[in-house]
């Protein structure tokens, strides 16, 4: 979880005061996260509970294994290395052509009455229906492929490339004519400029073009390549592959679309300082990378766990650790969404990340982040959905609602005093059961220790953030064990928070003397008593803002001996 800062917003003697913009924004933000994560969830579930008949629509966890077979046994890869060739390598063709055509078109008055009844006639045919001709003319082979997807977009990008010029102020023209420019600089230096913000429009709706062109080719005229996998599936009455064409296809689409993103963002610098896109640092600092020991070490510890009792699968570790990271940063992200939008985040509020409010990062940019994270965890978890079973599935859930409604929804959690008990719940309980389940198929009594040991060390290190800001809290209207109990009753829960982990690690070994080695957590103590005492004394804020960090370094710390002592046990044989 992030460090908590302020919360409830400012609210009038009836409740929180109305704002239409920022219930638009958190609608926004509901509706960019239902839209993959939500559609893939509900689909996993009504397949598996045969509301819908699963040879038909199967469960997208399957999916995965699918695609792993028709990689190892067919050449999947192949088959996208092709389509990419054919789409890229006639787009070019296509789309080179019809920007210089375009230029023309808007430059020069003759170019445009001779070429525009032709564009008009050409553009109006349905592109695949070229095909047909084009093979006749040359061919089966690449060539009838590459040309139909050019010819289908050449008149596509000449004439968004023509509006572009036809758009732009004339004097622009007539100064450049003024002062001597030639035909060739009137291109390069006046219409070419000018028209790009047209042009990027035209091409990246002829790239979409491109896309079903070539798909649509590959149906009918190709042994290989994404089309001809989905066209073959559905001869053979393959389900599963056909959807795994279909969605190969849908993430070529979008990969290619980003790529001619990245293009545009380069190919026009006066964009750029307009609005810059948010750099890899600036989403660094917005996941808050130093936080996300919170959502690894119980992982790696519960594994830990595992190996002691000879039951761990890796592959399915490195999956659990990544879509728990994903997972921790998409509530990074929500917290800072919903607290600044809610008006509680400033420039001056310690804890927040504060992207937004130095606009390194928008609020569009925020929720695509959030809905990608949430939709990459789901989508590493459905292997494990589909050898472990639906339960793995309603834990990534609950996770995703954890985190999302943490800070978020009509009743905010962590608005309410539950911040401490979804953090135990979530960052403890669930995560290492969990983990400890998938590994093991089973719950033990060392795994509920274990489990409640690092969720009480979470919920330690949010309830440390709470003291600190129990007075900007109460300002907002945030209930908070902190600011409910008060500072000297907050101060002995801190204390009971982070001693008690110790006592539930020396109860596994006083049942089984074997796991001794779990009593290097001992070592951890006095940073734990140093830390209960700080934060009984401490009344700066700033002063505060350490001791939560303190108590991050103490999970850290805790989990890591814990890992490194349940290793040791392994080796030397517990059981």
């Amino acid at each position: 979880m992030r460090e908590e800062t302020t919360s409830l917003p400012p609210v009038t003697q009836g409740g929180v005061s109305p704002d239409p913009f920022r219930s638009r924004r958190l609608i926004e933000l509901g509706l960019t996260v239902a839209s993959p994560a939500l559609l893939i969830a509900l689909w996993e579930l009504l397949s598996r509970s045969g509301r819908i008949d699963s040879r038909f629509w199967p469960p997208p966890s399957s999916l995965w294994a699918t695609a792993v077979t028709m990689t190892q046994e067919d050449d999947l890869f192949g088959d996208i290395r092709i389509t990419v060739a054919r789409i890229l390598v006639g787009f070019l063709f296509g789309a080179i052509p019809g920007i210089v055509l375009g230029l023309a078109m808007g430059l020069f008055w003759p170019v445009r009455v001779f070429f525009m009844p032709l564009a008009t006639i050409v553009y109006s045919i349905p592109k695949i229906a070229v095909l047909p001709l084009m093979i006749i003319a040359f061919g089966t082979g690449e060539t009838s492929k590459i040309v139909t997807v050019a010819l289908s977009i050449f008149f596509l990008v000449a004439l968004s490339a023509m509006s572009g010029v036809l758009e732009l102020d004339r004097s622009y023209r007539d100064v450049a004519r003024n002062l001597g420019a030639s035909r060739s600089e009137l291109f390069l230096t006046v219409a070419l400029p000018g028209a790009l913000p047209s042009i990027f429009t035209g091409l990246r709706l002829a790239l979409g073009f491109a896309l079903v062109v070539v798909v649509g080719t590959e149906f009918v005229n190709a042994k290989s390549g994404l089309g001809y996998v989905i066209w073959n599936s559905y001869q053979l009455l393959q389900i599963p592959q056909i959807f795994v064409g279909l969605i190969l296809t849908g993430i070529l689409g979008w990969g290619l679309t980003s790529l001619l993103g990245a293009v545009e963002h380069l190919a026009m610098p006066w964009r750029r300082a307009d609005r810059r896109a948010a750099s890899a640092r600036d989403w660094l600092r917005a996941v808050r990378l130093r936080s996300f020991s919170t959502s690894t070490i119980p992982i790696v510890a519960a594994t830990m766990l595992a190996f002691v009792a000879g039951e761990v699968r890796w592959g399915y570790f490195v999956l659990m650790l990544l879509a728990s990271v994903l997972t921790h940063a998409a509530c990074n992200l929500t917290n800072d969404y919903f607290d600044e939008v809610r008006g509680v985040d400033t420039a001056e509020t310690l804890g927040q990340s504060g992207v937004l409010q130095d606009g390194s990062v928008s609020h569009a940019e925020l929720r695509f982040g959030i809905a990608f994270c949430f939709t990459a965890a789901l989508i590493l978890a459905l292997p494990i959905i589909a050898d472990v079973g639906l339960g793995i599935l309603w834990l990534a859930i609950a996770s995703a609602a954890a985190a999302l409604f943490y800070t978020g929804g009509p009743f905010p959690l962590a608005y309410y005093a539950l911040g401490e008990v979804t953090v135990f719940l979530a960052m403890g309980i669930g995560m290492v059961l969990g983990v400890f389940y998938v590994h093991t198929g089973a719950i033990s009594v060392p795994s509920l220790l274990l489990a409640a040991a690092m969720g009480l060390l979470s919920a330690a290190f949010l309830h440390a953030n709470n003291v600190r800001d129990i007075e900007p809290d109460r300002r907002h209207r945030k209930r908070t064990l902190a600011n409910l109990l008060g500072r000297k009753a907050a101060t002995v829960e801190f204390a009971l928070l982070v001693s008690i982990p110790f006592v539930l690690l020396i109860a596994i070994v006083l049942g089984d003397p074997s796991w001794y080695p779990l009593l290097l957590v001992l070592v951890a103590i006095p940073r734990a008593i140093s830390i209960a005492r700080q934060i009984g004394v401490e009344q700066d804020p700033a002063r505060l803002n350490l001791v939560v960090r303190r108590a991050a370094g103490l999970h850290l710390i805790f989990g890591v001996l814990a890992s490194a002592g349940l290793l040791i046990a392994a080796i030397t044989g517990a059981s």
